[in-house]
């Protein structure tokens, strides 16, 4: 029954988070891929993709290269949330319906970048730590911070938190081995921490961050923490676990080297909160009230969801532009979606009934048909659908141009971009004062224009890899 929850909550999200940012999120492994591709497998296997270890950017790029399926991506993040709940309802009952309606673990349960199996690392972390109290070793705690570090580093601090709850000897052993299981990443650790971009976030504004956190996940779970208080005179070993975390959290933000507007960070603190919150919940009428809460959590995701997939339902039944350029465009076509963004990308409320008209259920390998370096976001991050080649961008740059000239014809779409009335005339006025380029008149489908391009020098050919 509670998998049966944990996967209603978060099958929907599935399908809700194929947008733009995560056609964006879907490149963060080409250099990994680019290293594999020159021959340099040790370097793919140990270099970091910004500040992420290469876990699970090689279980991506596996599937990139022998599948190619986005949705294969996204169903196996959504997995991995659902393995988070099945490991906490191990620990309890209260702990598995915490973690499974829980809005900032259900919000985050389907991306395509790694907090999904981050969360799986560490509630595998928790359980651990339990196992290890009730009936000594070590070894399991030991070896999951191991590969939770190899997915993201959070997890693995974790992992030394959990430890240190258990006293010195344990704390001694899960570091040891830990250190052991990084040193092939060490050099790019290193190289990481003397970059000044590794601490470039934007400082952290109380102000900015509460009123945010509130919009999007509500603040009935301030309710919680009475029964969360309690269980900590019961349990302080957990107590004292849980606030390391948010210190680690905020230091790490306060540092700059993790973002103070993007929330992903607190889905480590779901399953100590949670712990607490079950042993401080012996009388019956806390007992009902985290229950009620679970209930409401529940009830109010479901109708999210179903809101969400309601308004993608609509949009999908109207005529938008892309549906005028999949029916126009021909082999060695390229269709090119331009939406400017209108909410940050840590958000996880927005739809795009645009990009569903390009399925996840199909094959979109990777392609490059002009010279540039793939993670380079201002290229559109092109892909092929079937004879097609498909880009996404939020902001008409320069190497647009770079694209029109490498295909026979380009569907130019522009859409949604009401926030800025003068956005649709810089881009016509920046095609049009390019040399050789051929610009039809745009036409209105909605909130969209269309424009059909090309380039007297065209390649006309994108078969390059």
């Amino acid at each position: 029954m509670l998998l049966v929850l944990a996967a209603l909550l978060r099958l929907p999200r599935a399908i809700l988070r194929w947008t733009e940012d995560s056609w964006s999120y879907l490149a963060y492994d080409a250099e990994m891929a680019q290293a594999f591709e020159q021959g340099r497998l040790l370097d793919g296997l140990t270099t970091f993709t910004g500040l992420h270890p290469p876990g699970w950017h090689l279980f991506h790029n596996l599937v990139e290269v022998s599948i190619g399926v986005p949705m294969v991506v996204l169903l196996s993040s959504v997995a991995c949330s659902v393995a988070a709940v099945w490991i906490a309802g191990r620990m309890g009952m209260l702990v598995g319906l915490l973690v499974a309606t829980s809005p900032i673990q259900v919000a985050y349960a389907a991306e395509l970048n790694n907090y999904p199996a981050m969360t799986l690392c560490i509630a595998w972390i928790w359980l651990a730590r339990e196992r290890t109290e009730e009936r000594g070793g070590g070894w399991a705690l030991a070896i999951a911070t191991v590969v939770g570090a190899w997915i993201h580093l959070l997890a693995g601090l974790i992992g030394l938190i959990a430890a240190t709850t258990l006293g010195r000897r344990q704390f001694q052993r899960v570091s040891g081995v830990l250190v052991l299981g990084l040193l092939p990443l060490v050099p790019s650790m290193l190289e990481l921490l003397g970059q000044s971009s590794s601490f470039s976030q934007p400082p952290y504004k109380v102000d900015l961050v509460l009123p945010d956190f509130g919009a999007r996940f509500g603040w009935l779970s301030l309710v919680l923490w009475i029964p969360a208080l309690l269980g900590a005179k019961r349990r302080p070993q957990i107590a004292w676990g849980l606030g390391l975390s948010v210190g680690l959290i905020l230091g790490l933000q306060l540092a700059g080297m993790a973002a103070p507007h993007q929330f992903p960070y607190f889905l480590a603190l779901t399953v100590p909160f949670a712990l607490l919150v079950q042993a401080g919940a012996k009388a019956p009428w806390l007992r009902l009230l985290v229950l009620g809460v679970i209930l409401v959590h529940g009830i109010s995701l479901m109708r999210i969801n179903g809101v969400q997939l309601g308004d993608l339902d609509t949009d999908l039944e109207r005529t938008r532009a892309i549906d005028v350029a999949l029916s126009e465009s021909q082999a060695g076509d390229a269709i090119y979606l331009l939406r400017k963004r209108n909410r940050p990308d840590d958000d996880k409320r927005g739809i795009s009934g645009q990009l569903w008209r390009i399925s996840p259920w199909k094959q979109l390998q990777r392609t490059r048909p002009y010279d540039f370096p793939y993670v380079d976001h201002r290229h559109g991050q092109p892909r092929k659908m079937g004879k097609r080649t498909i880009y996404v961008n939020d902001h008409a740059r320069a190497p647009l141009i770079d694209a029109i000239r490498a295909h026979r014809r380009l569907y130019l779409i522009v859409s949604e971009h009401r926030g800025d009335p003068r956005y649709n005339a810089n881009l016509v006025e920046m095609l049009r004062g390019t040399p050789l380029l051929q610009v039809s008149a745009p036409e209105r489908h909605g909130q969209d224009h269309l424009y059909r391009l090309s380039a007297e020098n065209s390649v006309g050919n994108d078969s390059q890899p």
